[in-house]
C-alpha cells in the first residue's frame, strides 16, 4: 500500500496484473514497482482529489483553502485497462466530489479497483504529455489565405502541420488560392479570410488605395529570380540593358522588383527593357525558341526550369542591397486587429516562428510542404528552401522601415504616386506586434 499526499491524501493498494493499453504496466506488480508508481502518483496527485465519472475519473486540484477545482477539465482516464478517454469540459461527464453517494450511484459510481487503475493511467500518462493543452472550444477560429504553388509561403504548411498555431490556441483553416497575390490581399480586406501571406511590392499599391489590412511582419526574403540560357552571356542586372525579359504577369511583383533594381543601376526599365508576358509554364519554352533573352519567376518553377531547360541564374532579389531585405509579408484583417489584437498578434507570431523553424529544418519543412506539390521531389524542395532567407522576419520599427523603403522605390518606377507620403502610409498600414 502507498499513499499520495497533499491536502486530500488518498491511499492506494497494489492491484496484480494492472495493465495499460493492453500491456503490463512497468510500474506495477512488484514492491519496487509499487514504490515507483507511488512516487509518480505523489507528484501527479499531490494536493489533488480523484472523483469518479462515468467510464473514468476526474482529477481535482485542492487549493490552499481546501476548495476542489478540476485541474484537467478536458481529460479523464477510463477504468478499462487504464485507457485514456477525452471528456468534454465541466458538464454531464464530471461528478462533483461532494456529491452524495446516491447521486454517484445514479451516475455510475466506480469501484476501488477502477479508480486505482485510472489513477495509475494518469500517473503514467502525465510524463508523456497526455494532458490537453486547451479545450477545443477555447481555440480561436481563423481563416488564412495563401498560395500552395508558392514555396516561399512555407510558413503556412509548417504552422498548420507542426503545431505552431495550436501553440497559440488557434484553430486555423487554410484557403488555397491560385493566381495573383492581389487576390490574397483582397480576400483579407473583404473578410473572406482573416490573414494572408503575400508580396510587399504587390500589396503596397492597393494598401495605398485604402484596403483595410494591417501588415504585422515579414516571413522571409529571396524568392524571385531572373534566369537565362547558359550560353547567353548574361551574368548580372547590368547585362540586361536592351534585352527582352519574359514574365508570368506584366504587373507582377517580380517585374516591379527587377524594374526597381535596374533603375538603380541606370537602366530605364520602361524604355530599355522589353517585358513580355507568357503563361508561367511556357517561360522556359520562350527562352528556347529565342522569343526572350531571359525570364523572371520564382521557386519551385524557377528550380524546375533550371533543370529542364539548362538555365542559369542571372539575378535574384537577394542581390547587393537587397541581401537582408524581406519580401513576403503578413497581412491581417483591419477589423480583426482592432477588435481582437491578441489573436492577430498570436497568428502573426505563429507564422514567423514557423518561418524560423523552416530555416533551421529545411528538409522537414519540405516534407510539410510536399503534399501541396505532389509532383516535386521533397529533396529538391529542401534545396530550394536553403536559398531563402527564412531567418529574416522583421517586425516593429525595422519592418516599418523596410515598407517605407519599398514604397519610395515604387515611386521611382511610377507604381505609387510621387506625392505619396511614405512615412504616413507606413504609419497607417504597419502595426507593431512586439
Amino acid at each position: 500500500m502507498w499513499r499520495a499526499g497533499g491536502a486530500s491524501a488518498i491511499e492506494f493498494r497494489r492491484e496484480p496484473g494492472l495493465r495499460r493499453h493492453g500491456r503490463s504496466c512497468p510500474a506495477a506488480g512488484s514492491a519496487r514497482g509499487d514504490q515507483r508508481l507511488g512516487n509518480a502518483l505523489g507528484k501527479v496527485l499531490a494536493r489533488s482529489f480523484i472523483a469518479p465519472a462515468p467510464g473514468g475519473v476526474v482529477i481535482y486540484r485542492v487549493t490552499e483553502k481546501g476548495k476542489r477545482i478540476p485541474s484537467h477539465p478536458c481529460l479523464a482516464f477510463g477504468a478499462e485497462h487504464g485507457r485514456r478517454v477525452v471528456r468534454p469540459q465541466r458538464g454531464r461527464h464530471m461528478i462533483d466530489p461532494d456529491a452524495s453517494a446516491e447521486t454517484g450511484a445514479k451516475r455510475g459510481a466506480m469501484s476501488r479497483r477502477a479508480i486505482l487503475t485510472a489513477a495509475a493511467g494518469a500517473a503514467i500518462a502525465a510524463p508523456f504529455g497526455f494532458v490537453c493543452r486547451a479545450r477545443a472550444q477555447e481555440a480561436k477560429r481563423l481563416k488564412l489565405a495563401w498560395m500552395p504553388t508558392a514555396l516561399c509561403h512555407i510558413a503556412v504548411p509548417v504552422a498548420l502541420h507542426r503545431g505552431f498555431f495550436e501553440k497559440y490556441q488557434l484553430n486555423v483553416e487554410s484557403i488555397n488560392w491560385a493566381g495573383s497575390t492581389d487576390l490574397l490581399l483582397q480576400s483579407v480586406s473583404s473578410g473572406t479570410a482573416d490573414l494572408a501571406l503575400g508580396m510587399a511590392l504587390r500589396w503596397i499599391k492597393p494598401l495605398e488605395a485604402g484596403f483595410d489590412v494591417k501588415l504585422t511582419g515579414a516571413t522571409h526574403g529571396g524568392c524571385m529570380n531572373i534566369l537565362a540560357a547558359r550560353n547567353s552571356g548574361l551574368t548580372n542586372l547590368q547585362s540586361l540593358r536592351g534585352k527582352r525579359i519574359g514574365v508570368g504577369d506584366i504587373a507582377g511583383v517580380d517585374r516591379n522588383f527587377f524594374a526597381i533594381a535596374l533603375s538603380k543601376r541606370g537602366i530605364d526599365p520602361v524604355n530599355e527593357i522589353d517585358w513580355r508576358q507568357f503563361p508561367p509554364d511556357l517561360l522556359g519554352v520562350a527562352v528556347e525558341k529565342g522569343e526572350v533573352d531571359a525570364i523572371s519567376t520564382s521557386d519551385p518553377l524557377a528550380y524546375k526550369l533550371k533543370q529542364s531547360h539548362n538555365l542559369v541564374e542571372v539575378a535574384t532579389n537577394l542581390v547587393d542591397e537587397y541581401a537582408d531585405r524581406a519580401c513576403c509579408v503578413i497581412g491581417v484583417r483591419g477589423s480583426l486587429y482592432r477588435a481582437d489584437r491578441p489573436t492577430a498578434v498570436a497568428a502573426s507570431k505563429a507564422l514567423i516562428e514557423a518561418a524560423q523553424w523552416s530555416h533551421e529544418n529545411p528538409d522537414d519543412a519540405a516534407a510539410a510542404y510536399a503534399p501541396y506539390a505532389p509532383k516535386e521531389n521533397p529533396a529538391d524542395l529542401g534545396r530550394m528552401l536553403r536559398t531563402l532567407t527564412n531567418h529574416r522576419h522583421p517586425i516593429g520599427e525595422d519592418f516599418k522601415t523596410e515598407i517605407i523603403t519599398y514604397a519610395e522605390e515604387l515611386k521611382v518606377v511610377e507604381v505609387l504616386k510621387r506625392t505619396t507620403d511614405t512615412k504616413k502610409f507606413a504609419d497607417r498600414v504597419v502595426v507593431d506586434i512586439n
